[in-house]
């Protein structure tokens, strides 16, 4: 071992130190010699210090002054021909500003170029938080293929504070170097290396598992440096009988074999080729196939066919008289003149310019972003309206409208200021709406019309795949905007699939890969969406769209995913029809968020009568909407509806850790409607900082809601408001301090149960308060229908104040004395008992901090009041709160509530008018048994009612 590491030393010492002025000692104009700064356009700060240099006298800093700046010095060299790695080492501190070791502060990214100083790879590392000096070594980091030149960026990156850097260092790597020592090239390769959460999806199957898809999907990490992989699937551990599956030269990081696999043990793993050292394997992996796994193969390479004739979209060649017929004298007829008549009104209108390249400023950038894309997007819409009204009815007025607009867009510069990797908005847009409108009016254009469009269509279909591929999306599919783009690239496929075969090909393989086996990042086989109704909505559609365009044009069928089979009930429990409110989640979430076409679609896909229910209750009809080019593939079948009375009336969504609790999901008049959410994805992208926090709508109306605005993403009020902790039904701190942004601050279900007398669940948002809160757990017991019970256990290092907060619409009113909050809407109330703290203090506002202020044009007519019910703690403190939503004519007695605290327990016994008692009682800490009279639990919980006689009428049998 000594005599290897001896040899590596004098392998290393072959091509010697890349980089010049390593310790910052020389300054002229106003830089170090030999390195350019970079604030990237975030307004961070490149210094030069002055004495304290950990050598020397002088030493690099990078600072940032807000959380959305950066900075780095750069130094860019020439690569020795034979080096194939370069290791990397140096010395940096953070300034005391820089605490808290969740944030990435010290940064040092490695990019690559080609010979034409175009960049090919980077490759970036984070390091702890060190108010001394402290060295970084032995990084090593592979040149991909046809890297010339290599750059070093010695980073500070998106956090208030300084870092500092001396004596940094680059050295050149040969073959021989790497030989000498396999196990550190696997590890440099990143082979078998742990997913990094929130960027990495985890191994599949992962070892040990029994799988529920047959065939599984199969994916693993992608590997530095690496442009292919092997991958191996045998029954034998050795992979050396006949049963063995491989892969070679294989380009991505998910695959799905194309047949079933028979019951039993298999096993698996993925290789790397490297120079001289042949396949670098991974561990082997061992799985499980079950006999009732679910029998889903991947597409055989023969399926992948699309026609030369067009339409390819949506609608086939061979199907186009049958529908214009249809619209012509059959059920669309009403709809598709009705869509006729709508586009001659706006045929001619003046089309918007091509938009100007987006600002550097990063507010302004957002500002503009956002009018970029709220004006781009309805005459884009446009160009499919009335691509669609030609495909339905030909009408030439319609079908020279479409073509209009598709020259107009698609002769937008693709690498221009709308290119994908400068304005992703209005580059989607184009290539969903106009790929389609182009399909469908093809007929229409010159062949000289047609070679610049396809040629436009192919440039921007070649950046969405290069941008998934850079990600690679395969396996860091967390992004919200490139979640729809696979889609309109599949689609880009379909429609360009003989213009130029080879890439269209590549391309659609890809994409039905992603959606086999990767997608949706945002959601499980249970059907959950992490981001919200709203986005669940709009990227439904997305995705809807490819997979009907994918059947229609090949057979192939990806609705039959169980997400996309589940996933309707995941709006049908958090939005029932005519819901006021939408929580969780961007979008109006205090609001109504609707979704009945969606549930149309998968009703019919999945001949589901509750999802069909749900359609009906808005007297939505595909067979006769010409609108809708997905109701018009799916009309062919009617789904009979059924009211969702004789399925669980509470459901969980383990994948996104959502409960929504229900009393009659049924009738929205009868229904007391409560959702619960803590999310094990943390509060990234559309999702917001509320672990832990709840909403209720009841008979109708709306009582404990989510509040603020979704003006722009990240605006002041969006990011310091809306998705914070104090926005929602939640618990803050110390004047609204609340829960951390990222993928770090998550949340989980730590319990669920359901019957019909209770609901008892539980969520653990300790890790989202980023260590500032020992323990953050609440507890909610639903006595259905219409007893709420939720106890908050808080536990810190420090005093500090607690505030439970409550929104409503409506001015609440407060009792200070008995600690009673009433909420009141018109057809609905709900009283707020708050029995634990003892002592506590309101405070109420209708003001939001700090308020929506742009765009200025937007009124915001939505009026929002939020109260906060604080209670100062040493060390610990319980909040325990009883919830009763009532009709507003409802005036029977309410139950009696009485505190119920002992050595073992925290309760409340309430007693109604006929001398009937429901008892909830939570075990104390570190308690084995809690004791209420002669009721003994080892239950986290337990849950009685009694009959006025003392009997017992139910009980909570949670195990």
């Amino acid at each position: 071992m000594r005599f290897s590491v001896f040899v590596l030393a004098l392998s290393l010492a072959s091509f010697g130190e890349l980089l010049s002025n390593r310790s910052f000692e020389d300054v002229e104009g106003g830089r170090f010699s030999e390195w350019n700064k970079s604030d990237f356009r975030t307004g961070g700060k490149t210094l030069i210090g002055e004495g304290g240099g950990r050598t020397g006298n002088r030493f690099a800093i990078c600072r940032s002054d807000k959380d959305t700046e950066r900075s780095a010095w750069i130094q860019r060299k020439l690569l020795p021909e034979g080096a194939i790695a370069v290791e990397v080492g140096g010395w940096y501190r953070t300034s005391p500003e820089v605490k808290d070791e969740r944030y990435k502060g010290a940064s040092l990214r490695v990019h690559w170029f080609n010979s034409a100083n175009g960049e090919i790879a980077l490759s970036q590392k984070f390091y702890p938080v060190s108010p001394v000096w402290r060295e970084i070594k032995d990084e090593l980091f592979i040149a991909p293929a046809g890297a010339v030149r290599v750059e070093l960026q010695v980073f500070h990156w998106l956090t208030p504070g300084e870092t500092h850097w001396d004596d940094v260092s680059v050295k050149a790597i040969g073959k021989e170097d790497l030989g000498n020592n396999p196990e550190r090239i696997r590890k440099v390769y990143g082979i078998d290396r742990e997913p990094v959460f929130g960027t990495n999806l985890p191994y599949s199957p992962e070892d040990g598992e029994v799988v529920s898809m047959n065939p599984p999907p199969f994916r693993w990490l992608p590997c530095s440096g690496t442009k292919a992989y092997r991958l191996q699937i045998c029954r034998k551990a050795d992979f050396s009988d006949s049963s063995l599956i491989e892969r070679v030269d294989y380009p991505w990081l998910v695959e799905v074999p194309d047949e079933p696999l028979e019951a039993g043990e298999w096993h698996w793993r993925y290789g790397v080729e490297v120079d001289s050292l042949g396949c670098l394997w991974s561990k082997t992996r061992t799985f499980m196939v079950p006999a009732d796994a679910k029998v889903w193969p991947f597409p055989k390479a023969d399926k992948f066919q699309v026609s030369a004739a067009r339409p390819r979209l949506f609608v086939t060649h061979e199907g186009l008289p049958k529908l214009r017929e249809r619209a012509l004298n059959g059920n669309l007829k009403e709809s598709a003149e009705s869509l006729v008549t709508r586009v001659q009104k706006y045929a001619g209108e003046e089309l918007i310019a091509e938009p100007d390249f987006l600002p550097a400023d990063r507010d302004l950038r957002s500002q503009a972003y956002t009018t970029i894309f709220r004006a781009t997007r309805p005459p884009m819409d446009k160009m499919q309206q009335a691509a669609q009204a030609y495909l339905l009815t030909g009408d030439p007025v319609a079908g020279a409208e479409a073509k209009r607009r598709v020259l107009h867009f698609f002769g937008w510069d693709p690498k221009g200021s709308t290119n994908t990797f400068h304005n992703d908005e209005p580059a989607m847009w184009v290539m969903m709406r106009g790929c389609r409108a182009y399909d469908w009016t093809y007929d229409l254009y010159t062949p000289e019309e047609r070679a610049k469009v396809e040629a436009s269509m192919t440039e921007r279909a070649r950046d969405i795949y290069r941008m998934l591929r850079r990600k690679p999306f395969d396996n860091n599919p967390y992004e919200s905007h490139a979640g729809r783009q696979i889609g309109f690239l599949g689609e880009a496929a379909i429609a360009l699939y003989h213009e130029v075969p080879e890439e269209a090909k590549e391309w659609l393989q890809y994409i039905v890969r992603i959606y086999w086996g990767v997608y949706p990042a945002w959601g499980g086989e249970d059907g959950g969406w992490n981001e919200g109704p709203h986005y669940w909505n709009a990227y439904m559609d997305f995705a809807l769209h490819f997979v009907l365009a994918l059947r229609e044009a090949t057979g192939i069928d990806i609705s039959r995913k169980p997400f996309f089979a589940n996933t309707g009930y995941y709006i049908l429990y958090q939005c029932p029809p005519k819901s006021v409110i939408s929580p969780f989640g961007d979008g109006f979430q205090a609001g109504a968020m609707t979704s009945p076409w969606q549930e149309y679609y998968f009703g019919v896909l999945h001949d589901d009568p509750y999802l069909a229910w749900y359609a009906d209750q808005y007297n939505v009809k595909g067979s006769s909407n010409a609108y809708s080019i997905l109701a018009v593939v799916l009309s062919g079948k009617e789904v009979k509806p059924k009211p969702p009375r004789d399925i669980p009336q509470t459901k969980h969504f383990p994948s996104v850790g959502l409960v929504c609790s229900h009393a009659d999901l049924a009738d929205r008049s009868n229904d007391i409607a409560l959702s619960f959410r803590s999310s094990p994805y943390g509060a990234v992208s559309h999702g917001h900082n509320d672990q832990n926090t709840f909403a209720i709508e009841a008979f109708g109306e709306p009582l404990a809601i989510p509040t603020g605005h979704y003006n722009y993403y990240g605006s002041p009020h969006h990011d310091k408001w809306t998705r914070s902790t104090k926005a929602k039904c939640g618990i803050t701190f110390d004047g609204g301090v609340g829960q951390d942004r990222g993928w770090k601050a998550q949340g989980k279900i730590t319990r669920f149960f359901h019957n019909g007398d209770f609901d008892s669940f539980a969520g653990d948002a300790t890790a989202a308060y980023g260590g500032k809160l020992e323990l953050a757990l609440r507890e909610i017991v639903h006595v259905r229908p219409g007893l709420i019970v939720i106890r908050d256990t808080l536990k810190t290092k420090q005093p500090k104040c607690f505030e439970f907060w409550l929104h409503a619409k409506d001015k609440m009113e407060v009792d200070q004395e008995k600690g009673v909050v009433t909420i009141q809407r018109p057809k609905a109330t709900m009283t707020a008992d708050f029995l634990l703290p003892r002592k506590l203090n309101f405070k109420q506002t209708d003001q939001f901090d700090p308020p929506q202020t742009w765009p200025p044009d937007r009124k915001v007519d939505d009026h929002q009041w939020h109260l906060q019910a604080c209670a100062y703690a040493d060390y610990e403190t319980t909040f325990l709160t009883v919830l009763q939503p009532r009709k507003i004519d409802d005036a029977s007695p309410k139950p009696i509530l009485k505190l119920l605290e002992s050595d073992t327990i925290q309760g409340v016994e309430a007693t109604y008018p006929d001398g009937s008692r429901t008892v909830v009682a939570f075990k104390r800490d570190q308690v084995k048994t809690g004791v209420y009279g002669k009721l003994a639990f080892d239950t986290q919980v337990q849950a009685v009612r009694f009959a006025p006689d003392g009997s017992i009428k139910a009980i909570l049998a949670e195990e």
